[in-house]
C-alpha cells in the first residue's frame, strides 16, 4: 500500500491492517479545471469522457453552463474553498453570488464542489436523468488491465470519499418535485458486455427508502440507501449513514459491494427483466466507472430547489471482506 493511500485510509477512519488486494483509483490531483470539466445536454448515450482521469460532468443545464469565471466565494454553500484565485478554479454560467445565487462549479486538487439553483438555468428535457453535477472516473473496459474485483475469493469492491452538504433549501409544496439528492454510483459491465449501475443513496431530504430494481431507459440499475443490512450494498462500519439533513463538517462515505451483494443484484435484475439478463459469472464483472453525483429531480416555475455540496479524495479499491 502506498504511503499516500495509507494516510488517506487512516484519516478516513479505516483500519491500518486492511487486507487490500488492489487499488483501482487513487485520488486524482487536478491542476487545470478547464481540462476536466465537460458540459453535456439532453443525451445520455454519448459522453465525451476520457479514460483513467477524474472529470466533472455538468449535465442538462445549458451549453453555456461553465462559460464564465466565478469570483464570489461559493464555499459558503459548498463547504470547499479553492486555494488561491477563486476565478481560476470556479466556473459558472453567470458570476452572481447571493442573493441571486447562480450555479457554481469548483475543481481543484483532489476536491470538487457544486452549487445548484434550479431558477438559474433553463430546464432541458431528458429521459432517465435530471440536472446534475458529477465527478466520475472511467476505466477502459476493453483493456486486459481493467479492474475485475471479484476474481479473488471473498473480495469486495470498495468506493469511498469524504464530503460535505452544508446547504439545502426547498421552494414549493410538492414532496417529489424539485428534490436534490447526493449519490455514490458504480457502473459494472458483465462478461456479456451488459451494464448494471448500483446507485447508493447518501442524501435525500425525504429520508431513506426501500431498495429497488429499475432502469433509466439506457441501463438497468439497483438503488440502495447507505444503511446497514442492505441487499445490494454493505455499508462500511466506518461510514456515515444515509442523511436527510445537511452537514458542514466533513463526513466519510464508504460502501462495499461484496460477492454476496453482487449475487443478489444479478438474481434480482434477472428476475425483473427475465431470463439471464446479467451473467452469473461474478469473476467476469468489470469496473466501468464510479461517480459522486449531485442530481435534481423535476422542477417547475413554482417548484425550485437549491443545494451546495463538495467532495474530496475519491478512491476505489478491492479488499478481502469488508474490513478495509
Amino acid at each position: 500500500m502506498s504511503k499516500l493511500l495509507a494516510t488517506l485510509l487512516l484519516t478516513s477512519a479505516a483500519l491500518a491492517q486492511a487486507d487490500i488486494n488492489e487499488v483501482y483509483l487513487y485520488p486524482d490531483f487536478i491542476h487545470d479545471p478547464d481540462s476536466r470539466i465537460v458540459v453535456q445536454n439532453g443525451i445520455l448515450t454519448v459522453e465525451p469522457f476520457v479514460f483513467h482521469k477524474n472529470q466533472m460532468f455538468i449535465r442538462h443545464m445549458g451549453e453555456t453552463a461553465v462559460d464564465n469565471d466565478v469570483t464570489w466565494d461559493a464555499s459558503v454553500y459548498t463547504g470547499f474553498k479553492p486555494v488561491g484565485s477563486l476565478s481560476k478554479y470556479q466556473r459558472g454560467e453567470y458570476d452572481q453570488g447571493p442573493p441571486s445565487g447562480t450555479n457554481a462549479y469548483q475543481l481543484q486538487g483532489y476536491s470538487a464542489g457544486c452549487m445548484l439553483n434550479t431558477w438559474s438555468f433553463n430546464w432541458i428535457p431528458v429521459a432517465g436523468g435530471g440536472p446534475q453535477c458529477a465527478v466520475q472516473h472511467y476505466w477502459n473496459t476493453s483493456l486486459e488491465t481493467v479492474p475485475k474485483p471479484w476474481t479473488v475469493d471473498d473480495a469486495s469492491l470498495t468506493v469511498q470519499f469524504n464530503h460535505k452538504i452544508p446547504w439545502y433549501a426547498k421552494f414549493g409544496t410538492s414532496q417529489n418535485l424539485a428534490v436534490a439528492q447526493v449519490n455514490m454510483i458504480i457502473y459494472l459491465r458483465d462478461g456479456n458486455e451488459k451494464d448494471i449501475a448500483i446507485v447508493i443513496g447518501i442524501f435525500d431530504p425525504r429520508g431513506a427508502y426501500q431498495e429497488y430494481v429499475s432502469d433509466d431507459g439506457y441501463s438497468a440499475y439497483v438503488s440502495s440507501p447507505l444503511l446497514d443490512g442492505g441487499r445490494y450494498i454493505t455499508k462500511s462500519p466506518y461510514s456515515h449513514s444515509h442523511m436527510s439533513t445537511t452537514f458542514s463538517n466533513s463526513k466519510f462515505a464508504r460502501a462495499h459491494i461484496t460477492g454476496e451483494n453482487l449475487d443478489n443484484i444479478i438474481q434480482d435484475v434477472n428476475a425483473k427483466y427475465g431470463g439471464q439478463f446479467l451473467s452469473l459469472d461474478k469473476s467476469e464483472y468489470k469496473l466501468r466507472h464510479v461517480l459522486w453525483n449531485l442530481e435534481i429531480g423535476g422542477y417547475s416555475d413554482t417548484e425550485n430547489v437549491s443545494i451546495g455540496a463538495s467532495m474530496t479524495n475519491l478512491i476505489a479499491l478491492s479488499c478481502t471482506g469488508v474490513q478495509c
